[in-house]
């Protein structure tokens, strides 16, 4: 009866733990559905704010206009950050965070990093500066977006809190094996160091340490947290050293696996030619030489910077010494770009240089001066990113400036772009504005739908050349809505689709796949990224002069 009644008892027991663990995984389910679906619909109204804002800031505007937009771009933005690392941080907790293997080049992604944070820098007076050491490699296989997350972070971190001096970062590699390099990113700052006996806990969620003078910076401390998350999950490690009153260094050493050019190539099939270019900035205004290497190094070129003539004569040569030599010459030198452009002419090296000069007044007779130095571009500003990377493709991709008749200009790349059909699906209103606008200002007819009813009939009664579609639409969704586009379709006449979505899963790509689309955008998307996405998918071929 004994035996009987503690078989009984336990029974009792395992189910009472089986129920409570079902319990346990339901509510961490549900906790992870109900952020996932919060993030979705916080970043989706993000969207709409800084679409509106990016709209804004390409028109006219006043000084303190620009500014007070301004402001409201980078807080959205930095609360686009936030809710990304809350979500991140949510999938840790849930045992759902990923990295993907990527063959990618490593120096150039480092390289983008550290550039992505050069105006954050200069807004706080002080330096940022990379070091990489000839032992890291190109090429390896890995996450590089994760990579790229986990270096934004500690210089951020070491940005927020250093009031003068500079920020630098080194990174250097051994090869423990033949496969497998071991990289080394160093972060170091001038800033008011970090008591030893938080060295440790910074790295804890919602720890932050304050300044000597009592405030608290800004933030919630989930960067360096999800830093070591993330470095744990690449099977690396993650430390700091620091001496109050003589800054701090943070240490992160990650295993990579070893790539080659054919694994690397595969992924870069159908980018642009301008992947890897060696460009050379001259720009004598900090601000807009760190503009001008971000908008670069964002469409997969290699810019290297020089402060004037002389920097850029000495970058010059060495380049040519080195068998290396540069592709082409981006010059902003206020009203000494045709100077510049006349002294490479009158080097024998350097006469066949393609230049393209950036100015903020435009002369009467500045053409014909331009043609006289075969200068192949000569752009106006304010120039929009997109122009200045059309005007490198237009240079690259015709004659030799010495043979080159036509002058590439603002004028001359907007009636040459192609202007598309494009159809915009979006339940939002919000985020059929943006992208209207945004599309319209380059030239392109936009057309809008409320929903999937409604782009379906668009497609039966016009030819569009491409078609954006939001995947989560009340009622009818993107995917049915993209089946259905695909099934009135006649043969020959197949439009390519583009997906809007707010969420960041990496799983939708086998969905987008099997549901026929062709390339995906997150929102709230950036313009170079629309405008990248779209040219990618569509004959480069231009159209001609209307």
């Amino acid at each position: 009866m004994l035996d009987e009644t503690s078989r009984s008892h336990r029974e009792e027991t395992e189910n009472a733990l089986r129920s409570a663990v079902e319990a346990a995984e339901e509510a961490s389910h549900a906790k992870s559905r109900f952020l996932a679906e919060v993030s979705h619909e916080m970043r989706t109204q993000l969207a709409g704010i800084l679409g509106m804002a990016q709209v804004t800031l390409e028109t006219k505007l006043t000084p303190q206009q620009r500014e007070y937009v301004e402001v409201v771009n980078t807080s959205a933005d930095a609360l686009l950050t936030l809710v990304n690392d809350l979500l991140d941080l949510s999938k840790i907790e849930a045992g759902h965070l990923t990295v993907e293997a990527i063959p990618f080049n490593l120096r150039d992604n480092l390289r983008d990093a550290v550039t992505s944070m050069v105006v954050a820098a200069e807004e706080k007076g002080i330096g940022l500066d990379l070091s990489l050491q000839d032992d890291v490699p190109n090429l390896v296989v890995a996450d590089p977006g994760r990579l790229r997350q986990i270096v934004i972070n500690l210089i951020g971190n070491a940005v927020k809190f250093t009031e003068e001096g500079a920020v630098t970062v080194g990174v250097s590699a051994r090869q423990p094996e033949s496969t497998v390099a071991v990289v080394h990113v160093q972060v170091a700052d001038t800033g008011s160091g970090i008591p030893p006996d938080k060295l440790e806990s910074i790295f804890e969620a919602y720890e932050q340490v304050g300044n000597p003078n009592g405030r608290r910076e800004l933030g919630t401390g989930l960067g360096l947290s999800i830093s070591r998350q993330l470095v744990k999950i690449m099977g690396g490690e993650i430390w700091a050293e620091s001496e109050l009153g003589h800054g701090s260094t943070f240490h992160v050493t990650v295993p990579l696996v070893l790539a080659t050019e054919e694994m690397v190539s595969a992924p870069l099939k159908g980018r642009s030619d301008l992947e890897g270019l060696p460009i050379l900035v001259v720009a004598d205004n900090e601000v807009n030489q760190s503009k001008l290497l971000s908008v670069l190094s964002s469409s997969g070129m290699q810019p290297t910077a020089a402060a004037g003539p002389s920097e850029a004569a000495t970058a010059l040569t060495d380049a040519r010494t080195a068998d290396r030599p540069f592709a082409l010459t981006v010059c902003d030198l206020g009203g000494d770009g045709l100077e510049f452009a006349r002294s490479l002419r009158e080097d024998d090296n350097l006469a066949a240089m393609h230049v393209i000069v950036l100015t903020a007044i435009g002369q009467r007779g500045d053409a014909a001066t331009c043609r006289d130095l075969n200068v192949a571009g000569y752009l106006t500003k304010p120039i929009p990113p997109d122009d200045v990377r059309l005007a490198i493709e237009a240079v690259i991709g015709g004659p030799s400036p010495l043979d080159l008749t036509v002058l590439v200009t603002k004028h001359w790349l907007r009636e040459r772009r192609r202007h598309l059909n494009i159809l915009v699906v979006d339940d939002s209103p919000t985020h059929r504005m943006v992208a209207r606008r945004l599309l319209e200002r380059r030239g392109h007819h936009v057309s809008a739908a409320a929903g999937g009813p409604e782009a379906i009939e668009s497609v039966r009664s016009h030819r569009f050349d491409i078609v954006l579609l939001d995947l989560w639409m009340p009622g009818m969704g993107g995917f049915e809505t993209a089946a259905a586009i695909r099934g009135v379709e006649e043969i020959g006449e197949r439009v390519p689709i583009i997906a809007m979505s707010a969420d960041t899963v990496s799983e939708l790509d086998d969905n987008l796949a099997e549901a026929e689309m062709d390339g995906l955008i997150t929102k709230p998307f950036q313009v170079p990224q629309l405008l990248r996405t779209i040219e990618h998918l569509i004959d480069s071929e231009p159209a001609e002069p209307i």
